[in-house]
């Protein structure tokens, strides 16, 4: 075979997996889950996750809170100051003063949903948590981003 046959049974089989020819696809990241910590003392909520890539990987991290439903006023959330690169902690700060209604419980605390989403060039993973009250989330999961 010819290096020209060559070359081109090299492109056909990458368009036929969907690879463009020369390209990797980036290591695939892990999401743990959202460990949640409760502070009643000042009603604030500390959220940490821990996501791995291969070494030197580039990876970004995104908070979301999506607050409860009938309270929705009670959206004081930030990443924890001090996190550079992608942030690894996030605060829900939701006391009466935060514009919350703290009246509106279940066994999760407040009824809001926090997301974890990390990020690479060809991957998405998310991790979710319910609530206010301290403990651990499921494990995210990742999906190749098209």
């Amino acid at each position: 075979m010819g290096k020209v046959a060559i070359a081109s049974a090299v492109a056909l089989l990458a368009l036929a997996t969907g690879a463009q020819a020369g390209s990797r696809l980036a290591p695939r990241p892990t999401i743990g889950p959202i460990y949640a910590q409760l502070s009643q003392v000042d009603s604030t909520t500390l959220y940490a996750v821990e996501p791995t890539v291969a070494q030197g990987a580039r990876l970004t991290v995104v908070w979301k809170l999506t607050p409860p439903p009938a309270n929705k006023t009670c959206r004081n959330f930030s990443t924890a100051p001090g996190q550079p690169g992608a942030p690894r902690i996030a605060m829900w700060h939701h006391a009466e003063t935060d514009g919350c209604n703290t009246q509106d419980f279940d066994r999760h605390g407040l009824k809001g949903t926090i997301n974890a989403v990390v990020r690479n060039a060809d991957w998405t993973c998310t991790a979710t948590y319910l609530g206010t009250h301290s403990g651990t989330g499921a494990y995210g999961r990742c999906v190749r981003r098209r």
